[in-house]
């Protein structure tokens, strides 16, 4: 049945139920994770670690030449929740753009199982080739949120870097930015790390992993 409760106090309810620490994933805006954090700052530090699918640090943005869609959206969320002390692994646009879902493996590794999903995917890709190779003169589409969950399930298919992120939100031309702070200096002359950003990635290895659990 569908929650009554609105989603920052779903979020809310869980971790105070949960006789473990969860691992969020966000696969979206940051909107309703900062409403939890300013709601109860205190249950949201329960939270084992949260998964974020969003950002572009060493590659272009999706939305505009900066910045990620799902940052973009909400920069300001965005700001509470990467400035909250919370255990964050950023799977941006680094890593989502490496691990792209092609016409040659639906039709090789995913229509032939001729099951209700196998079809689904087929059929809703579809569409989404002819754009991206339209766009971007590429048929194939990178997956973005597949490979957060897939980060959350197994957190070795990624390399990643502790570093300190903010988020611009007043930028007349960056704003959603994520801006880390790469910088060759020594720790101490830096804020510290507040984030684990990905990367790299085992495309292989996480290709593998996604048509399995298919």
């Amino acid at each position: 049945t569908l929650s009554q409760r609105a989603a920052e106090e779903e979020i809310l309810f869980h971790l105070s139920t949960s006789p473990d620490p969860l691992t969020l994933i966000a696969l979206g805006p940051l909107t309703n994770i900062a409403a939890a954090i300013e709601k109860d700052r205190e249950q949201m530090a329960r939270v084992k670690r949260i998964v974020v699918m969003g950002g572009a640090f060493g590659v272009p943005g999706n939305i505009t030449p900066v910045a990620e869609f799902n940052i973009y959206v909400d920069p300001h969320a965005a700001q509470i929740v990467f400035a909250a002390g919370l255990p964050l692994t950023v799977v941006g646009l680094d890593v989502t753009r490496k691990v792209r879902l092609t016409p040659q493996v639906v039709q090789t590794a995913i229509a032939p199982r001729q099951t209700r999903v196998s079809q689904f995917i087929c059929d809703c890709t579809s569409g989404l080739f002819a754009f991206s190779e339209e766009r971007e003169g590429e048929a194939s589409m990178p997956l973005h949120d597949p490979l957060a969950v897939g980060v959350a399930i197994d957190p070795s298919l990624v390399s990643t870097e502790q570093l300190h992120v903010e988020i611009e939100t007043e930028g007349e031309i960056t704003e959603g930015m994520t801006v880390a702070d790469r910088r060759p200096l020594k720790p101490v002359w830096k804020r510290p790390p507040n984030a684990e950003v990905c990367f790299d990635v085992d495309v292989s290895r996480f290709l593998s992993l996604f048509l399995e659990r298919l």
